[in-house]
Parts: C-alpha cells; sequence; structure tokens
C-alpha cells in the first residue's frame, strides 16, 4: 500500500476521534473515556498494516470466518445484560460492542459466499438483532444487505428477493421491541452534543462525518471488479445509515463517539473493500 494512502487512512479516523473527544471534553467528560477509541485506531492500523494477508484469509476461509463472526456477536446474547439489553460482551472494565466491529466480515460473506451460506447468515446475524434488541444495528445491517441482495447479478432472482424480504422483516421486529436504556452523551449524542457548542463545533462535526464516509466511498470508485464495488457500497450504506438512525434513537455513533469496536469495524471495511486484494 503507498504510503501516501495509508497516512490518508490514519488520519481520517484519527480525525474524527479527536473531534469527539474534544467535544466531549468541552462537556465535562474526562479524556480517558476515549482511551478506547485510542487502542481501537492502534489496531486498527496493526490490521491495516496486514491487510493483504486479512482479506486472503477471510477470501480463502469464507465458511468458517464470516460464521464466527456472527456466534462471536451471539455471544452477547450470554451477557447479563443490562435492562434486558443484550448488545455487550464485558472484557475487564471494557463492554464491547461486537457488532460494530464484526459486521463487516458478516457483509463480505454475503458478497463472495454461496447463496445458502449468505441466506444462513443474514438469518443468524438478524436474528440476533432481534434478540439484543439493537433496532439500531438491524436498520443498518438490512441497509446494507439490501444493497448486496438486490445487486444485479449478486444472486439469483428468488435468492436476492427473499433475502431483502427476511431482512426488512427483521428491521420491523427489532423496532418493535423496547429499548429502555437511556443514552450516555459522548457515546450516543456526541454529534447533539457539537452541533449545541456553536459554529465551530458544528462545522468539525461534519468534517469528523465526512472523514468517516468518503474514504468508503472513495474505495467503490477505484475498484472495477463487480462484486468489490458492491461491497464497498454496502460498507458506505452501513456507515450512513449508522449515523442517520443516531437521531431517531440512542445508538452509538460510529468512530466519533467513545468506543472502540466502531473504530476497529471501520479499519475492518478498508481492508476488505481495496482492490488490491481482489
Amino acid at each position: 500500500m503507498p504510503l501516501s494512502t495509508h497516512l490518508v487512512l490514519f488520519l481520517a479516523p484519527l480525525t474524527a476521534v479527536s473531534v469527539g473527544a474534544f467535544i466531549a471534553r468541552q462537556s465535562g467528560v474526562s479524556l480517558l473515556a476515549f482511551l478506547p477509541n485510542a487502542i481501537g485506531l492502534f489496531l486498527g492500523n496493526a490490521l491495516l498494516m496486514r491487510s493483504s494477508s486479512i482479506a486472503s484469509f477471510t477470501r480463502r476461509n469464507l465458511r468458517i470466518v464470516p460464521t464466527i463472526a456472527v456466534f462471536l456477536i451471539a455471544s452477547s446474547l450470554l451477557s447479563p445484560g443490562v435492562e434486558s439489553v443484550h448488545r455487550w460482551i464485558s472484557i475487564g472494565s471494557f463492554a464491547l460492542n461486537l457488532s460494530m466491529a464484526l459486521v463487516p466480515i458478516v457483509l463480505f460473506g454475503l458478497v463472495y459466499g454461496s447463496e445458502i451460506e449468505s441466506m444462513a447468515l443474514t438469518a443468524g446475524l438478524s436474528l440476533i438483532f432481534v434478540l439484543q434488541p439493537d433496532a439500531g444495528q438491524a436498520t443498518a445491517f438490512a441497509s446494507s444487505a439490501a444493497v448486496i441482495f438486490l445487486s444485479e447479478g449478486a444472486m439469483r432472482s428468488t435468492a436476492r428477493w427473499r433475502g431483502f424480504l427476511l431482512v426488512v422483516i427483521s428491521w420491523a421486529i427489532a423496532w418493535s421491541r423496547p429499548d429502555p436504556l437511556p443514552p450516555v452523551e459522548h457515546v450516543e449524542r456526541i454529534l447533539r452534543l457539537g452541533f449545541a457548542q456553536g459554529l465551530l463545533s458544528s462545522f468539525a462535526c461534519l468534517l469528523a462525518v465526512l472523514c468517516v464516509l468518503l474514504p468508503i466511498l472513495w474505495l467503490r470508485f477505484q475498484s472495477s471488479k463487480p462484486k468489490l464495488r458492491v461491497l464497498s457500497l454496502s460498507y458506505f450504506v452501513y456507515l450512513f445509515v449508522s449515523f442517520a438512525v443516531t437521531e431517531i434513537g440512542n445508538f452509538p455513533v460510529p468512530v466519533i463517539g467513545a468506543g472502540a469496536t466502531s473504530v476497529i469495524g471501520w479499519y475492518l471495511m478498508v481492508v476488505l473493500a481495496q482492490k488490491t486484494y481482489d
């Protein structure tokens, strides 16, 4: 990977995390709350440096890696939960929402796996989001999976429409389930905090969002490979919807809000969607 590209892919999420930390600090939140983001940046860059090996390994093990990702996300259902909500697993003092890190691997499996494998992954992950419940991730996943299912040539017509119908139904059920948890200001409300702090802070929020979205969109136009173009577009839709749902519910803001998993998930998108390794 050219050094200039690596530098851009390092600075983009670093800028977004820095904006989130600054906004939170202005509201009296300790910078230590963004230590997980810093860890995510470190791990993400480690993934980036091994991107060729990771992408190749995932392609060679399409029946295993996305399935493991689904089971890891499902492990949250075994956690004690908070008010009947089971979105996280705890590692020490850290609560990790694994779906925000691992959904990119599942989407990769939807694009490159067989029709049966794609349907099984979709059904499994959709059910998990209903059981957690997590309407935000259900909506983001449904939207990105719909891009894949409705893409011309992705799979046979009947399978495409069955997959599309499945994610729509799971999305509707997830939204019908109650979500009693209040928002954490520097996680779910970080953009609202920023826009409330004035024009400069609002501009910084917009810059941070663009830093997260534009590199993924750029990957979409860098590839001439049809499947890779579908994959990168599904990643862009997943991220865009993940931002959008934070305005209608208490869901974490990707990368900009405090938390490591969305940062790692962003880097996995970059690693898996690079044209060099298709």
